[in-house]
């Protein structure tokens, strides 16, 4: 849906979030790298031996020491806290929550006194275009606004202040993913012009995404501090390559065993594989709901993969994607194996009659190996393509809609 219309109907395994997301929006959703500019970096704040106990009297900080540089992002993944406390009073209008921290200063307040209302309402307007906050008036109580439109009004109201340091938590928390894509935008721009940003998120993809340093967090202690490049600096290309490489020897291993299976004890080899597939399911299901389970509650399927691995799609709102092309090289190269080599000549033969293959030397059982190994192989590696190109995470049942 979008703006309370019903925008179309797909079925599960056409859809990933990619799409749904363009769908809800109206237009395609560019997550892509964003334009981090090179600037000059100077030590705007320094934080020494910082000690602070929860609500609940625990230590929540031991003794942590930070520095944060001009135009930069330092990324902090912490667990998300009520937007509703501290940054907004459901009582007051839109244009009260706005203009909160400046009712005092000019052109807002005469003589620092008299509230300029039509000053107000000029700057309360022009936040509610550039934010799209969604609602009637600056007058409408914010408590009446949705989650969603209460975060654009508090990220609307702090990020028109002209200050070196942004202290930023969770700045997309409910907010909707075209909201995102802006609220993004924003970060890094006022990043390229020179403020130091301190980005508190419980997402970890958002982490990633716009931090330039990240530290890490054990029971109140640093236990880590990175740069982004450090941790996400493999070339896009090699990336794709190593997964695939990854799902074709993953899937070679696995179909590897029904086929010694075959060959030594005559086991049926169809009746093996199905065993196997259940052991896959039911280890993957492990995975990607505890070790890889994603931080954002939901279970059945890990994080989104970084957006650099994605696989480009080639047709708007369509699962079809540049795997094509991987599949049609591998097609071209299994026709070529099978109808210009003797090895090709030896495969078809043993399929056709192993007894005749046996006669004129070809060692029938090798052959069948080799076989169930290759077939295997081109399973991981389309398990790959459907990872990194229609739904960019692992899900549980590995493929929806096919089983």
């Amino acid at each position: 849906m979008r703006q309370g219309k019903m925008v179309g109907t797909l079925k599960t395994t056409e859809a990933n979030e990619q799409i749904l997301a363009e769908m809800m929006v109206g237009r395609e959703v560019l997550f892509e790298e964003l334009d981090k500019k090179d600037i000059p970096k100077g030590e705007v704040l320094l934080v020494e031996e910082i000690k602070a106990r929860d609500n609940r009297g625990l230590i929540a900080l031991d003794g942590v020491s930070f520095n944060l540089k001009k135009g930069e992002i330092l990324g902090i993944a912490h667990v998300p806290e009520d937007r509703l406390a501290t940054g907004l009073s459901k009582e007051a209008t839109v244009s009260e929550n706005l203009i909160m921290g400046i009712q005092h200063e000019k052109p807002y307040a005469i003589n620092g006194i008299h509230i300029n209302n039509k000053k107000v309402k000029e700057r309360t307007n022009r936040l509610i275009d550039e934010f799209d906050i969604r609602t009637p008036s600056g007058d409408l109580p914010a408590g009446k606004l949705s989650g969603g439109n209460m975060q654009r009004m508090v990220i609307a109201r702090e990020f028109s202040f002209q200050t070196p340091i942004l202290i930023i938590a969770q700045p997309t928390r409910g907010v909707d993913v075209g909201a995102i894509e802006f609220i993004h935008s924003q970060i890094i721009e006022k990043r390229n012009n020179g403020v130091a940003i301190l980005l508190v998120s419980a997402e970890l993809d958002e982490i990633f995404r716009l931090s330039d340093r990240i530290i890490t967090f054990y029971e109140g202690k640093i236990t880590g501090e990175f740069l982004n490049d450090e941790i996400s600096n493999l070339p896009k290309g090699i990336g794709i390559l190593l997964a695939i490489f990854g799902g074709g020897l993953v899937g070679g291993i696995y179909a590897f065993i029904p086929g010694l299976l075959k060959v030594k004890y005559k086991i049926d080899e169809v009746i093996t594989a199905i065993m196997l597939n259940s052991v896959a399911v039911l280890f993957t299901s492990y995975l990607v709901n505890y070790p890889f389970a994603t931080t954002k509650g939901k279970m059945g399927g890990t994080e989104i993969i970084a957006e650099g691995y994605h696989l480009s799609r080639m047709v708007k709102l369509s699962t079809l994607n540049t795997s094509i092309f991987f599949m049609g090289f591998i097609a071209i190269i299994i026709y070529y194996l099978m109808e210009k080599t003797s090895a090709g000549y030896d495969f078809k033969i043993v399929g056709q009659n192993s007894l005749f293959a046996r006669y004129g030397g070809i060692d029938d059982k090798k052959q069948m190996i080799i076989a169930m190994v290759i077939s295997g192989a081109l399973c991981g590696i389309a398990g790959v393509f459907e990872v990194l190109g229609v739904h960019y995470r692992f899900l549980q049942n590995i493929s929806p809609g096919y089983a």
